[in-house]
């Protein structure tokens, strides 16, 4: 059976402007902004990680979640997976960091204090947008899904979509959406090949997360992704 409201849905979303204007930074336009910024340290592949191969096949959303602290060299490198995605994306017009920014909640990181960091893809650095503890308080507006809290650390999708449209126009606000669902799955498999569980969240009250993270108006969070130790596999 044709459904003709999906597809004039989608129609709708097809749009995109011939000439935008100038693009800008997507973390500049989301209303935090880190004091200092700081270089991502440099990273060298655990000896112990899983090859592409296996990280592949074995990739699975995985949420019995312990509050064994993050390691350190696991912290950097889950970063390091979503820094290196822009200098691998070709497509002309649509660099990532034009339409997507990306953050985390840091509950428990060995070496790293709780808050809510921001990533500058084009300076490659990390910045702390808001010290403290955000985790728990996510887990609320995540519709209380109560193993979220366990997790020792929530990646964040955010975006301004009204910037999105005055720049690309309906279609902006999809390529922002395509863009998380890729980098998701790029914290998947560097979760998995590190021996950590890792789960997506689309499920959240939009205006309570903007809230608590300290968005304009204008701004929303897309997605989340939870990367932690867990019970079953190696604790990292």
């Amino acid at each position: 059976m044709d459904y003709p409201l999906p597809r004039e849905a989608y129609e709708a979303g097809c749009l995109i402007k011939t000439n935008p204007p100038a693009p800008g930074n997507m973390v500049r336009l989301i209303g935090p902004e880190p004091k200092t910024w700081s270089p991502l340290p440099g990273f060298s592949s655990p000896v112990e990680a899983l090859n592409l191969d296996r990280a592949v096949f074995s990739r699975r959303s995985r949420r019995n979640y312990v509050t064994t602290p993050l390691r350190e060299e696991s912290w950097q490198a889950l970063w390091t997976s979503l820094a290196l995605f822009e200098e691998m994306e070709q497509v002309e017009g649509w660099k990532p960091h034009q339409t997507l920014a990306v953050g985390c909640l840091a509950g428990q990181v060995e070496g790293v204090s709780p808050g809510f960091y921001l990533i500058d893809w084009v300076s490659k650095s990390l910045g702390l947008a808001a010290a403290g503890s955000f985790t728990r308080a996510m887990t609320g507006i995540c519709l209380n899904q109560a193993w979220l809290s366990q997790a020792a650390v929530h990646f964040l999708f955010l975006g301004n979509p009204r910037h999105l449209d005055e720049q690309w126009g309906p279609r902006g606000y999809r390529h922002a959406l395509l863009i998380a669902g890729r980098l998701g799955e790029r914290l998947y498999l560097a979760a998995t090949a590190l021996g950590l569980g890792c789960c997506g969240i689309g499920a959240l009250y939009d205006q309570e997360a903007a809230e608590l993270l300290g968005l304009n108006p204008d701004s929303r969070l897309f997605y989340l992704v939870a990367v932690g130790p867990v019970k079953s596999l190696k604790s990292n």
